[in-house]
């Protein structure tokens, strides 16, 4: 799935935190289909990845481990190495963020790339799927997780793409497959991007608030 085929969506509730999933739980189990989304407020989501790494060395250090075994892709280029994912994007370090502990949207970017992106939909398909259901649990496959960064003249997509399975952990079988992706954008303009010295602007305007999340049963 890519920003340019969003399925048509029936229905889209809105969740500002993990709690809301918790208050909107029984709504959105009356409403599942193949195809379901919540729409989630991005500023709170990226401030709860940064907080499980507490400080943006750690995030280098993860990025550093795990950059040549995740399969991320950034304007349809694969990159296998820190070098090629600075090199395509490493000038998003000139869009400096005030009064944030993430400096840049570079900085953002190489967050999203870690497994902790994934803990949001995570929550939700449990809370779904097998909170209260007896034998149940989720897990997830390494090899079937995407991180798809597109750049645009006026703002850079990321995409978090992951497959989860839903197991009778008892017997092992697999009861339901489900495909989650997350969508995020960060905004910026013409000018900034033409300027070779760094540009400070405002959280709220680079970080667009509302996130996209899609899951589907395959």
């Amino acid at each position: 799935m890519n920003i340019f085929k969003i399925p048509n969506l029936k229905q889209i509730t809105y969740i500002e935190t993990e709690t809301d999933v918790d208050l909107h739980i029984n709504n959105l189990k009356n409403n599942l289909s193949n195809i379901n989304s919540i729409t989630f407020n991005n500023l709170i989501y990226l401030e709860e990845i940064f907080k499980s790494y507490r400080h943006i060395d750690k995030i280098y250090y993860q990025f550093d481990l795990d950059c040549n075994r995740t399969n991320i892709k950034v304007n349809n280029k694969k990159i296998n190495s820190i070098e090629e994912f600075e090199k395509h994007i490493g000038w998003l370090q000139n869009i400096e963020i005030v009064s944030n502990q993430i400096k840049n949207i570079y900085e953002y970017c190489v967050m999203l790339t870690l497994q902790s992106s994934y803990y949001f939909p995570l929550y939700v398909i449990h809370k779904l799927y097998c909170d209260n259901t007896e034998n149940l649990a989720v897990t997830n496959s390494s090899t079937n997780r995407n991180i798809i960064i597109n750049t645009f003249t006026e703002y850079l997509q990321i995409i978090i793409e992951c497959e989860f399975k839903i197991i009778n952990y008892h017997t092992s079988n697999i009861i339901k497959k489900i495909n989650t992706t997350i969508y995020i954008k960060f905004k910026y303009t013409v000018e900034e991007l033409k300027k070779n010295f760094k540009t400070i602007i405002d959280i709220d305007r680079v970080i667009d608030k509302n996130g996209l999340l899609v899951w589907e049963i395959i």
